[in-house]
């Protein structure tokens, strides 16, 4: 019964994203249901199991329809896109729960430079047509620059040879002092990663 009930909610609201996209015009990657993406939905709890204090400042960068960054219960939450139609449509959405107000901004990855600090950054299901270089760098930028003390990057890696890209956590972490927590693995190798650079 449990199994039906899911697949109806997700039948549910890939039409409701099917609308959307009539209207918004966005790409159709974001039709994919939360509920049919587990390690969004691993993000989304971690998250809102940390103790209060680390829940004030949040950024996810390529955001997309803001699926976690809108179901995180940060006191500042930030969505950034390169695609302005997605932002709108993620604009909309956020509408429906006033309750934390969600700031959806464009921004070219890697192009942009970012300003602030975070308790969190994510970047997480499209780093993968990143180049190993220039993201490891834009990792140690954020870890520097970016970063609340005690904050963290989210990302994930794929072992899929369809992406452009696998990238190694290792090699992307080889010059921070960090901790890194693998929440977990999923279809198509992806696993997903919380840096926690190291202050001194």
């Amino acid at each position: 019964m449990e199994r039906y009930i899911n697949y109806v909610l997700i039948r549910f609201e890939r039409l409701w994203r099917f609308v959307l996209r009539l209207f918004f015009r966005f790409d159709r990657w974001n039709i994919i249901a939360l509920r049919e993406r587990p390690y969004a939905r691993a993000i989304i709890g971690f998250l809102n199991a940390l103790p209060h204090e680390q829940r004030t400042k949040s950024l996810e960068i390529g955001c997309g329809l803001g699926d976690i960054i809108r179901h995180i219960h940060f006191k500042e939450r930030a969505g950034f896109d390169a695609d302005n139609r997605v932002l709108r449509a993620a604009r909309f959405l956020s509408w429906f729960n006033r309750s934390i107000i969600t700031r959806f901004i464009r921004f070219d990855f890697p192009d942009n430079s970012l300003f602030g600090r975070y308790d969190v950054i994510i970047m997480v299901n499209w780093i993968h047509g990143v180049r190993p270089d220039v993201l490891k760098q834009k990792i140690e930028d954020y870890a520097r620059e970016n970063l609340l003390e005690g904050g963290m990057i989210i990302i994930d890696t794929v072992g899929d040879t369809e992406y452009p890209f696998n990238h190694d956590i290792t090699a992307l972490t080889a010059d921070i002092e960090c901790r890194i927590l693998k929440l977990g693995r999923y279809r198509r190798g992806r696993e997903v990663y919380v840096i926690t650079p190291c202050i001194h």
